[in-house]
């Protein structure tokens, strides 16, 4: 039997998470540099989605040329009321955002001439490593960092024991045994998961670290002051919320951390965006403005420049905005969100983390064009006696139970052995939607009207439950 939520937890526990979301149309006005200020619609709005729970924690970074950072911080490390509020220092799961460090960590070794972007595979594959498939022996290294290698978005030996934690168990001998085998697909742009994991146990043998975490650590975290980061679960660190319910941290192997591992803070973040906008002297200096320069055209990647992108540079998406080029990447985990975006030729860069999956892109585009409002939620919490009408269990079949409670003031629904979400409510009495999944659920009441069943309303079909 099809269930609501089999589509969701496939897609969250079986991969990393991580798609891009690409940005929205930018305006036609001009994107004149301004003081770095967080404009007041977007500090509502953020306001607005930790008062209703739909963001639980938040952080709005806006760093300007020369300029010290701004840093707007909303909400509490979780949904309960007397948890301590969110900081400048809180430690965020930053998600895939962590492969513009992977690949700032290859453009720093390229600056020390421990690395060439150009070279094959073959050619740095490190010798004590089990023999790699002949077929990638020619994928140019850079190929790694543009998503254009032709390696899937995650390996065929990729079955985590935890599907909650995806890739604490994923080991180099599970990445080393796949390339054993792999066949390489057509040379276009392929987000791809895999592809970061390697790049970032490539680096740390080229880089002479005794892992990717210790060598970013030592090559970039420490010298950009980057304190707070870490790859570990240390607090403080914001509980990570799914729909609003809270979910496991994701903890990442050292053959995976390169691809969406790290945790950081706002400080952290504002740290590595003004060292974007003002390079440090010398070697690292000089690999930031490598990092920033075009290695693949979309011109030569049919799918980039179908996703409206017009190339990528080291990790970093490049997007065309009238005159100029703005960089920009995301990320996600189970229970957070990131999104960065850099205009260098303004001299501003702005970012937003979240302890929570609602949507934060328009609140980063909003950051960087303040012409741009984000969008203003609207408050659907119900008051507890309301919720309580409907909470308990509903039989689906003898096997098959809807466990329905309530948090925050909203209804949390969770199908026998699925993940916990929330629903929320339509303009139809008694009947809530579900946002990942196009399916809603009709409460039915009797003549005394007191709530009896539930009817799952997906695919055009009806299946009744029955509350015990």
């Amino acid at each position: 039997m099809k269930t609501t939520h089999k589509k969701w937890t496939r897609h969250t526990s079986r991969y990393l998470g991580l798609a891009i979301s690409l940005l929205a149309v930018w305006s036609s006005q001009g994107l004149a540099a301004r003081a770095c200020e967080i404009p007041e619609a977007v500090r509502a709005a953020a306001q607005k989605r930790s008062d209703y729970a739909l963001n639980p924690g938040l952080a709005l970074i806006c760093v300007e040329r020369g300029q010290p950072a701004s840093i707007a911080t909303f909400g509490r490390l979780s949904l309960q009321a007397d948890a301590p509020a969110i900081t400048a220092s809180t430690r965020f799961e930053i998600g895939s955002l962590t492969k513009v460090l992977t690949a700032l960590q290859a453009a720093l070794l390229a600056e020390r001439d421990q690395l060439d972007a150009a070279a094959s595979l073959g050619e740095t594959w490190p010798a004590a490593w089990p023999a790699l498939n002949p077929a990638l022996k020619p994928l140019p290294l850079q190929s790694l960092i543009t998503h254009s290698s032709g390696l899937p978005r995650l390996p065929d030996n990729f079955q985590p024991a935890d599907p909650s934690n995806p890739y604490a168990d994923y080991g180099l001998e599970h990445l080393q045994a796949f390339l054993s085998r792999a066949q390489p697909q057509a040379r276009d742009y392929a987000y791809s998961n895999l592809g970061y994991g390697l790049l970032g146990a490539l680096l740390a043998e080229k880089g002479q670290a005794s892992g990717f975490k210790a060598l970013l650590q030592r090559d970039l975290l420490q010298p950009l002051n980057m304190r707070h980061s870490t790859f570990e679960n240390t607090a403080p660190l914001a509980t990570g919320h799914f729909e609003g319910v809270p979910v496991k941290n994701w903890d990442f192997s050292d053959a995976a951390a390169a691809a969406g591992g790290l945790r950081a803070s706002a400080t952290d973040i504002a740290a590595f965006l003004s060292a974007q906008l003002s390079p440090p002297p010398g070697e690292l200096g000089a690999a930031i403005r490598r990092s920033q320069q075009a290695l693949q055209s979309a011109t030569d990647l049919p799918a980039l420049k179908q996703a409206g992108q017009s190339g990528m540079a080291w990790g970093w998406h490049l997007q065309k905005a009238q005159s100029k080029t703005l960089h920009w990447h995301n990320g996600m985990t189970g229970g957070y969100l990131s999104h960065a975006i850099v205009d260098l030729e303004a001299g501003k860069a702005v970012a937003v983390l979240s302890s929570g999956t609602d949507a934060i892109q328009d609140l980063a585009v909003g950051l960087m064009m303040p012409d741009q409002p984000p969008r203003q939620p609207v408050d659907q919490r119900l008051p507890e006696a309301v919720l309580a009408t409907y909470t308990g269990r509903y039989a689906l079949t003898p096997e098959v139970h809807f466990h329905i409670s309530q948090a925050a003031g909203y209804l949390v629904v969770e199908i026998t052995g699925q993940q916990a979400v929330r629903v929320f409510p339509t303009a139809t009495a008694d009947r809530f939607a579900y946002r990942i999944v196009d399916a809603q659920l009709a409460f039915v009441r009797n003549a005394r009207g007191q709530v009896t069943g539930l009817n799952l309303h997906q695919n055009g079909q009806i299946q009744p439950a029955q509350r015990l």
